[in-house]
């Protein structure tokens, strides 16, 4: 009987079926590590959102939010944390910019992150604060520029806060529909 069961062992079939199960059970670890990947992603997110918001309930609404965003747009729901960060840790709403530093990454095929920061960067300290914002984007500050002259003295920080939100929110702004 041992025979029979070795011959059965050795026979095509018997091997293929044996492969698969091996590439199969290896796809399943693939998939279960993908998934407890993605929960930590997520977790780790939240963590992040909550530590910036200071309450559970904002940052689960918040990353709600930010993945509805990240489902219709290019960007990834990381880069959109991220982006959220870097606007609120620069003390701005990130609720009122996001939409306008996210045409301005699509318009200029720019990183998220790097718009976030120039633009946080820029409207927490003004016009003498925004040499990465001139530098990168241009064409915004430019825009902004044109716009605080407009409200009055670019240098002052209120103005150029101001100018900045307008630009970056008007549905007919330089950098509007460059996500779309």
């Amino acid at each position: 009987q041992l025979e029979g069961i070795k011959k059965g062992l050795g026979h095509p079939a018997v091997k293929a079926a044996g492969a698969a199960l091996v590439v199969t059970g290896g796809a399943m670890f693939a998939l279960g590590k993908a998934a407890i990947d993605s929960a930590s992603q997520m977790e780790n997110f939240l963590v992040q959102l909550e530590v910036l918001l200071k309450d559970s309930g904002l940052a689960k609404e918040r990353l709600d939010e930010l993945f509805k965003i990240g489902s219709t747009t290019p960007f990834e729901l990381g880069d959109l944390v991220q982006a959220d960060v870097i606007i609120q840790g620069f003390g701005q709403d990130a609720n009122v910019l996001r939409r306008g530093v996210m045409d301005l990454a699509g318009a200029l095929d720019k990183d998220l992150s790097e718009a976030a920061s120039a633009v946080a960067k820029s409207m927490a300290v003004g016009k003498q604060g925004s040499d990465g914002l001139r530098e990168s984007f241009a064409l915004l500050y430019t825009d902004v520029l044109k716009r605080a002259k407009v409200l009055g003295d670019p240098l002052d920080v209120k103005i150029w806060q101001q100018a900045m939100t307008e630009a970056l929110t008007a549905v007919d702004g330089v950098v509007a529909g460059g996500t779309d």
